[in-house]
């Protein structure tokens, strides 16, 4: 079937799938007699419990639990009957209740929790004190620290059983699990008392990992080893469930958030496999999605990346899943702005020893280069040196870092997002690489990353050429290894000029690294991007495994991506082959009558007004319409000037986004017309900015008006941006309306 859209059920975490009602004998699909669908989650705007049974068209309210998370819910036979638990919205700890017990209950033993803990029945299970039977027992598991489930400060894996006598067990920890996400568990495909217990997680890289073993707290039933699950790299956690005697692992791909799934399988040799990945479902989701079988289907639940709305699909048998796709143009790439904060990341693999490098994406600018203390140069025996030199700086005069170095030829490794089919193998590609000597700067050059790359026009991408003074100096023409003497050796922008005008070098262009994959016929001339943040989000305590955070790089491709998750495109036309230079006509502040930009002219008598930019964070506008635009703003809402401060600065708390109007971007269309662009007030303001609960407006002035403006990531976090070079002319840019986060 098709997606259905819960529109009256809202949350801001993933929901919770889990079997209710009577839990008698099995029938024959598998399902405790009498037994429903229950749908669990966290209230949008609030820290309420709320559940829906099948068919899923009643809101209900758990009274009195105050959640932060999705809550974990199961039935156990007879009298404990439904179990609900959850993490506290006050604190660490976790609470739970049931039909058989009175009111809410805290978790004893200290068990804290650092994010969503997960239930599950169990049958039967062993008294360890008194080596009896006992019933009605379920299993709570959460991801903790390594002191009785402490604080979270050292991930672990954790479980705890309960029965009617004694109660709670003691917190036992699993072996080997070093969980980065909360934890999923499922019952596996035995006999209905004799249930066994799968449970997954992924760990801080985004690999998943896989166990099995006995949840009832029986000493003599030790956990397996932790196994690799399927290829994949997620950092919202796994989800798994049992469905025709099969495993089934979805996640949230980092970088695309579409939900992907795989099924385990053996070989005739016994092996354990896995399926290629593939998606699940059409659908862009910002949290762990919910599975569970049910009267012989699989439901697939979700919280939806657009609307916080949870939509559901149900599949019927295994050949009904959706196969992966392996004709896809073009390579994704998993980018992150938790390494720079205002700048996404990407790790290329550089020279033939494979050094990783994580480089800012920069539309901005067209050099591939790397900190000299990053690239280890010296060791690469594919490294062919060239009489070429190169600099850049950045800000005014090199204000926020510069640097300058030879330019070798070696081998760049670009690699998919894992899990995620791409036509490009993991394979070195001999392309143009600067070191990066930053060395007397007085900034980090590259606020923390490695390197940078360069995705603008050839023409912002030159070199100089040294062979003229090498040969006059005696020396090889060569400037690997560095042949300028310590006393001889610019250490300073200026001094970097005066030595390359008085050893008389010629400026050559370079080809940047996506020019030079096309050239070869790798590539199509063309990349996309796709990104949620314009700075980080610091809403958790762990930003590196929020989703928000991260986003994907699609080299040589784009238009096969996220292809039922986007609106059409509309293409605009880049009017000059250096920067991505639009024109931009006029921007309107909701219903008010548009701001005309003013055009520019800028050195080479090129005509434009805006560029696009990814090394950008906000969208900066002439002096001029950037006072029009605030000012407009301050009338249209309420309170603004006790809202927002003289920094444009606003807590979380006192920003109601339904009272900030969007601001419409029209621009030249490729076609001689012209095309309007949104940018909604979740991209214009930054909430968790720096620091938590603290909400940067993004929106910021140039001096003067005889500059363009810059449309950068708080612009593109609208959309997925395909920055096409393969059109006649200068190319163009495509826009699609995305999901916010």
């Amino acid at each position: 079937m098709n997606a259905v859209k819960l529109s009256d059920f809202r949350t801001n975490s993933g929901p919770a799938l889990a079997l209710y009602g009577s839990i008698g004998s099995a029938t024959s699909a598998g399902d405790p007699e009498d037994s429903s669908l229950c749908l669990a989650w966290k209230g949008l705007t609030s820290s309420k419990l709320y559940y829906s049974v099948l068919p899923w068209t009643t809101e209900n309210h758990f009274s009195k639990a105050d959640i932060a998370s999705r809550p974990a819910l199961c039935s156990t036979p007879n009298d404990i009957g439904q179990v609900w638990a959850w993490k506290n919205a006050s604190g660490i700890g976790m609470s739970w209740s049931a039909n058989g017990v009175t009111g809410i209950q805290s978790v004893p033993n200290h068990a804290h929790t650092v994010g969503s803990p997960v239930t599950l029945m169990v049958g039967e299970a062993i008294d360890p004190d008194s080596g009896s039977t006992n019933y009605n027992v379920f299993t709570l598991f959460w991801q903790g620290d390594a002191k009785s489930g402490g604080n979270g400060t050292s991930h672990e894996l954790w479980f705890m059983s309960y029965a009617d006598a004694p109660g709670w067990n003691s917190p036992t920890r699993i072996p080997g699990a070093s969980p980065a996400t909360s934890p999923a568990a499922c019952l596996g495909p035995s006999s209905f008392n004799v249930y066994g217990t799968t449970l997954a997680w992924a760990d801080r890289n985004g690999q998943i990992w896989i166990c099995s073993g006995d949840s009832s707290g029986n000493a003599d039933a030790p956990w397996s080893t932790p196994i690799p699950g399927p290829v994949s790299c997620t950092y919202d956690g796994p989800a798994i469930c049992y469905f025709k005697g099969s495993l089934i692992v979805a996640w949230i791909a980092a970088g695309m958030s579409q939900i992907m799934y795989s099924v385990q399988s053996f070989t005739q040799d016994g092996e354990l496999t896995w399926s290629d990945p593939a998606v699940l479902v059409n659908a862009i989701s910002h949290d762990t999605p919910a599975l569970s079988e049910h009267k012989g289907k699989l439901y697939v639940a979700w919280a939806d990346a657009g609307d916080s709305s949870i939509s559901y699909e149900t599949f019927g048998s295994l050949s009904d899943l959706p196969q992966p796709t392996t004709n896809r143009a073009g390579v994704p790439m998993l980018i992150s702005n938790t390494v720079v904060g205002h700048a996404y990341t990407g790790t290329l693999l550089i020279g033939a020893q494979a050094d990783p490098v994580n480089c800012i994406i920069d539309t901005g600018s067209s050099s591939l280069a790397a900190l000299k203390s990053k690239y280890n140069a010296s060791a690469d025996e594919l490294l062919i040196p060239t009489a070429l030199c190169q600099y850049d700086a950045y800000g005014p005069n090199g204000e926020t870092g510069y640097w300058f170095g030879p330019v070798v030829e070696t081998l760049v490794g670009f690699s998919a997002v894992p899990g995620v089919a791409a036509p490009l193998p993991v394979a070195g590609i001999n392309v143009s690489v600067a070191i990066a000597d930053d060395s007397t700067a007085t900034h980090p050059v590259f606020a923390g990353a490695d390197g940078i790359l360069g995705l603008a026009y050839p023409s912002l991408n030159v070199a100089y050429d040294l062979t003229v003074y090498l040969t006059k100096e005696g020396k090889p023409p060569v400037t690997y290894p560095w042949p300028i003497s310590s006393s001889q050796a610019p250490t300073t922008l200026s001094a970097f000029d005066s030595f390359i005008s008085a050893a008389a070098a010629a400026q050559l262009p370079v080809p940047p690294c996506l020019t030079e994959l096309s050239q070869d016929g790798l590539l199509p001339n063309k990349f996309a991007l796709y990104v949620y943040r314009a700075l980080e989000n610091l809403r958790t305590s762990t930003p590196a495994t929020d989703a928000s955070n991260y986003g994907t790089l699609v080299l040589g491709g784009g238009e096969d991506f996220f292809v039922n998750e986007v609106g059409p495109f509309q293409t605009a036309q880049v009017v000059q082959d250096s920067f991505y230079f639009v024109n931009l006509l006029s921007v309107q502040v909701g219903n008010n009558p548009p701001i005309p930009f003013p055009l520019f002219s800028s050195e080479n008598n090129q005509t434009s007004t805006a560029l696009i930019d990814s090394g950008t964070s906000g969208i900066v506008l002439p002096a001029t319409v950037f006072t029009e635009v605030l000012n407009q703003l301050q009338a249209e809402v309420p309170n603004y000037s006790e809202i927002v401060s003289p920094m444009l600065q606003a807590y979380n708390k006192y920003l109601d986004f339904s009272q900030w109007p969007p601001l419409t971007f029209v621009l030249a269309a490729s076609d001689g017309s012209q095309i309007s662009l949104n940018c909604y007030p979740p991209q214009y303001w930054q909430t968790d900015a720096e620091p938590q609960g603290v909400a940067q407006c993004m929106l910021q002035p140039v001096p003067g008006d005889n500059q363009p403006a810059i449309l950068g990531l708080a612009f593109l976090t609208g959309y997925y941006t395909i920055f096409d070079r393969s059109i006649s002319g200068f190319g163009v840019v495509k826009f699609a309306q995305k999901p916010l986060m």
